[in-house]
C-alpha cells in the first residue's frame, strides 16, 4: 500500500472516530423552565367610607372594623395568591376640586388605618398618609380590605358635603 493510501485512510478513520467520540471537556444538564399565571387583580369599593353629618368643630373616628362606615374594598384574584396593597389617604375634604383651605374637614392621617379580612380576622395597620402591607386572597380568589380614619370639622367650616378620595393600590 502507498504512502498517500495510507494517509488517506489513516485521516477517514480519524474522521470517523472524530464524529463517534464526545470532546472529553464537553458537559451538559438541562435546566427546567416554568411560569405561573395569575388571574388579573381587580380592586373594587364595596362600600364608601361614611362619616355621617357633623357640626363645625366636630370630630368622629371611624375604625376599619366598623363594618357598617368604613370603607371597604373588594381584590379579586388567583386564590390562595399573596398580594402587596398601600392605601392612600387624602389630607382633607373639599367642597370643590382645588387645593385644602384652612375651612376643610382634615383626614388625621395618624388614624388613617385599614384591615384585611379573612374569614372575620381583623388586623389593623396604623400609619400615616400611604399605608403598604400584604394579605393573601381566599380559596375562592377575594379579599376584603376594610378603611377608616377620623375627620376633624374646622370651626370656620361652612355647610355643604365634603368629599375626597382614598386610593387602593394592589399587585401581586
Amino acid at each position: 500500500m502507498s504512502v498517500s493510501s495510507r494517509t488517506r485512510r489513516s485521516l477517514a478513520v480519524a474522521a470517523i472516530t472524530a464524529m463517534f467520540v464526545p470532546a472529553l471537556a464537553a458537559a451538559q444538564t438541562p435546566l427546567n423552565v416554568s411560569v405561573t399565571v395569575n388571574t388579573a387583580l381587580s380592586v373594587s369599593v364595596t362600600q364608601a367610607l361614611l362619616f355621617g353629618t357633623l357640626t363645625p368643630g366636630g370630630t368622629r373616628t371611624i375604625s376599619a372594623t366598623d363594618e357598617t362606615n368604613s370603607g371597604i374594598y373588594q381584590i379579586t384574584g388567583t386564590g390562595g395568591a399573596n398580594v402587596n396593597m398601600s392605601v392612600t389617604f387624602p389630607t382633607c375634604l373639599k367642597l370643590a376640586p382645588g387645593a385644602c383651605v384652612a375651612a376643610d374637614p382634615a383626614i388625621d392621617n395618624n388614624s388613617a388605618h385599614w384591615s384585611q379580612v379573612l374569614g372575620g380576622v381583623h388586623t389593623a395597620l396604623v400609619g400615616a398618609g400611604t399605608l403598604t402591607g400584604t394579605g393573601t386572597l381566599s380559596g375562592g380568589g377575594n379579599l376584603f380590605v376594610f378603611v377608616g380614619s377620623r375627620v376633624t370639622i374646622p370651626a370656620a367650616a361652612t355647610a355643604g358635603t365634603y368629599s375626597g378620595t382614598v386610593t387602593m393600590t394592589a399587585n401581586y
